[in-house]
């Protein structure tokens, strides 16, 4: 019970800060790639791609629900 209210409250903080965006659509969810660095091949998984509607850039989404470590 105590993780479902936490979550909520995230997705509630989360859709303030979407509100906030200038007009985008999502155009990939959980969208599976491979990428090359340094001759390195990793599988990644995206959570979310949106691409702004202004100028065409995209944006990478990567949800976390926890606090970042450093």
């Amino acid at each position: 019970e105590l993780e479902v209210e936490r979550l909520a409250g995230l997705a509630l903080e989360w859709l303030a800060v979407e509100r906030q965006r200038h007009p985008f659509r999502v155009v990939a969810r959980e969208a599976e790639q491979v990428v090359t660095f340094g001759g390195l091949r990793v599988r990644t998984v995206v959570d979310r791609v949106d691409v702004l509607e202004a100028d065409g850039s995209a944006v990478v989404m990567d949800y976390k629900t926890s606090e970042p470590h450093m």
